[in-house]
This record gives structure tokens, sequence and C-alpha cells, in this order.
């Protein structure tokens, strides 16, 4: 009876370790029911820098004229950004949804224009995105390049092949494995055409 009773202890301890091992694989309620980031873009169409942050904390360095940020993630729920435009600073509230991506565009006079729905990795139906925004010229628009093609408010998506292309005069430098937005809205009462990379390619300071 010995043995038998010696290996009482060791089935026990064998049984604690497995009853351990189970729990270890459960997810931790409290990280399951955490939702995961947004994630946004501030594209600059004033004529001078523009700055984000929240509660004092730059989200990204000062974005000069005519350029923007990635997309960046960023907690989702109710956030109240700072946007510093030259001098002048304005509180930026918003609603950031996990998993969506929506990107600002922010223009002279404080107001700011939305776009939601970007994807931020090209699939294999297509790589490059269009949005015509609501105050935009509807004139279709010329793609030159390696693989010409044409886009109007009916466009969504198009895939081009790698390549240099010229989008109204801006260039849009295809690379295998990231995904794009054509936005066309209207800064000073002029048509504009913004070539925009989603994939992110660079880490926020």
């Amino acid at each position: 009876m010995r043995p038998v009773l010696a290996l009482l202890p060791i089935c026990f301890l064998t049984g604690c370790l497995a009853m351990k091992d189970e729990e270890a694989g459960r997810p931790d309620p409290k990280l399951a029911s955490r939702p995961g980031p947004g994630f946004v873009r501030y594209v600059n169409l004033t004529d001078t820098t523009l700055a984000v942050s929240e509660k004092g904390r730059r989200l990204w360095r000062p974005i000069q004229s005519g350029e923007s940020t990635p997309i960046m993630p960023v907690s989702s729920g109710d956030r109240t950004l700072e946007l510093l435009v030259g001098k002048a600073a304005q509180k930026h509230k918003q609603q950031i949804e996990a998993g969506q991506t929506t990107s600002y565009l922010v223009h002279k006079d404080g107001t700011r224009q939305e776009i939601h729905g970007e994807v931020r990795r090209p699939t294999s139906s297509f790589n490059v995105q269009v949005f015509y925004l609501a105050d935009a010229d509807t004139s279709p628009i010329k793609i030159a390049g390696p693989n010409p093609a044409e886009i109007s408010p009916a466009t969504k998506e198009i895939l081009l092949p790698v390549g240099d292309y010229q989008v109204s005069g801006t260039l849009l430098k295809v690379e295998a494995n990231l995904a794009y937005s054509i936005v066309v809205t209207k800064v000073d009462g002029k048509p504009k055409v913004l070539v925009l990379v989603n994939t992110p390619t660079e880490k926020p300071t």
C-alpha cells in the first residue's frame, strides 16, 4: 500500500498543475472587455503649421502646410484633442471607434472634413480608394502612368500595379504592400487632389 499512498500527493500535485494550466489558457476578462484602438490621421490644408496634442502630449511632430500625419493608433472612445493652427488653438472633440480609421482634413477657416472607412492594407482587389468630398468638383480625373485609369465620384476602389503615376499633377508612387487614398476636395475654392499613404511606414513620436 505504501507505493499507492506515495503516489497520491504526486497525482494531487499533477491535478493542481493541470488546473493552473487550464486557468492560464483562459483570457483575462478585464483584457477581453477592453476595446482595441481606433486610428486617426490629420491633413493640414492651412497655410501654416498644424500641431495635434492631447492633454499636453503631442501626438505627432508639427505638420507642415500641405502635409499629413500617418494613420496613427489612438485609444478608442470619446477624445478631446488640441489643434494648434499656427498660434490659434482649438478643441477637437471626437468619437474614436475601435478598429476604424478616420482622416481629418483641417482647412484655413478651422473647418474639418472627415473621411471614414480607409483601409490600412491593400487587398487582392484594390490598393487605392477614392473619396470625392461633398464640395468637390465631380469631373472625372485621369491617372497617367504604367496602367492609365480614370476616376469619378462613382469610383470607390481601383487596383494599380507598382509604378509612378500622376493624378492631376500630384505624384502617386505605388509600392507593393501599401494602400493609398485619392481625395478630391476644394481649397480656396479650387479643386484639390490629395494622394495619401494609408499603410503606416513611420511610428508616432
